[in-house]
């Protein structure tokens, strides 16, 4: 729709001036937009019905409209903020790495020059697959939620794993590719001077790097907000822009680098975000949490026989895969409780469930004893 609507309007633009042809891409991506809105909307009403008719779970009471509005305001700010964060340090660095070229010694008129190629064909460029990692996290989102909420864990790390997969099979051979035949993409794809394509060429490989970087940073933030850690991505991601913008205004100045210390700025912050984010990723998607030794008894394999432990063949699955069984709470001790915070779907039902039987049977236990010694007295007194 924006290919269909905003060029048409920005070649009627143009016959006025560039300033009309400027406000009609501008336009049209606005009204694109605008009718996607519509359309989603129209689908929505279209099947509302069949959203009705979802079963529900009737364990579990009905949320009111501020219950549910109050978790989307907390789930939505964090993911607003780190959409927001890219293109804030896109808008800070066309303030910056202009001012800081000058700077570093080149003239003014070389140093538009060399912006303009930087953002105009280079970042153009880098934008494309980047596009696409973009939509594939927006994909692992509700998969790995509606995972999350039905306590599969096996599915959960399956999309997981498909996402990462994915992120590397785009972000890769685009960054090999650009990095090895810059110079023939910007002559098929741009009108540049041969004067300046080897620079610019030198630019684009150097980027590319960032490439497979963002794509793996886009499929972690996606899976770590389908598991409501969204904040992970949106505190990483901004650590790592903060380190960019530091970046940029101190490399750019150099005269030995210059606008490519622009492009070390980007690998830098891509990094510094995707470490952290593939570390949870792990964490919360590689193992059980909230499990702690004292709890339960801990096979790494399947118990089959489960005489042999001597355990009663009440055993669960963690995410990690690992056999899981209560200890404590089998051996007596009522008072025991399970953190259920950070479980979901069945596991935390099965912890609340059993924080509950743990319940009744210390009251029932106590109401023995009490029962016991009110006994035991009268038959003494007698």
């Amino acid at each position: 729709a924006k290919v269909f609507i905003a060029l048409p309007l920005a070649y009627f633009g143009s016959k006025i001036s560039m300033a009309h042809a400027v406000a009609g891409v501008l336009l049209g991506t606005s009204l694109a937009e605008g009718l996607a809105l519509l359309f989603m909307y129209v689908v929505y009403l279209k099947n509302k019905k069949t959203f009705a008719a979802i079963a529900q779970d009737a364990d579990k009471p009905a949320q009111g409209t501020l219950s549910i509005l109050k978790k989307l305001i907390v789930f939505s700010i964090p993911v607003t903020i780190s959409a927001c964060i890219v293109p804030m340090s896109a808008f800070i660095d066309s303030g910056l790495l202009l001012g800081r070229l000058i700077l570093s010694g080149i003239e003014q008129t070389e140093a538009t020059a060399l912006y303009g190629r930087y953002s105009g064909y280079v970042l153009t460029i880098i934008n494309v697959p980047s596009a696409i990692a973009a939509a594939i996290s927006m994909s692992l989102v509700p998969s790995i939620s509606a995972a999350v909420a039905r306590g599969d864990g096996p599915f959960m790390r399956k999309q997981s794993a498909l996402g990462l997969r994915l992120s590397f099979t785009v972000g890769m051979p685009c960054t090999v590719a650009l990095f090895v035949i810059s110079q023939r993409v910007l002559s098929l794809m741009f009108n540049i001077a041969p004067e300046n394509l080897q620079k610019t060429g030198m630019m684009l490989s150097l980027s590319a790097i960032t490439i497979v970087l963002f794509t793996v940073v886009q499929s972690t933030s996606g899976i770590l907000q389908g598991l409501k850690k969204q904040w992970i991505p949106m505190y990483t991601l901004l650590a790592g822009v903060v380190v960019k913008v530091i970046l940029n205004y101190t490399l750019i100045a150099i005269p030995e680098i210059n606008i490519f210390g622009a492009s070390i700025a980007s690998i830098t912050c891509y990094t510094i975000s995707m470490l952290p984010n593939l570390f949870y990723v792990r964490k919360y998607t590689g193992r059980a949490p909230v499990v702690h030794l004292k709890d339960f008894y801990i096979r790494h394999r399947d118990p089959g026989d489960t005489t042999q432990f001597d355990c009663g063949g009440h055993w669960f699955r963690s995410y990690a895969g690992k056999y899981l069984r209560g200890s404590i709470l089998a051996q007596g001790d009522l008072d025991t409780k399970i953190e259920t915070k950070q479980l979901y779907g069945s596991f935390r039902s099965c912890a609340e469930h059993l924080n509950t039987t743990s319940d009744a049977a210390l009251v029932a236990a106590r109401e023995k004893m009490k029962s016991e010694r009110m006994r035991t007295e009268l038959i003494t007194n007698v």
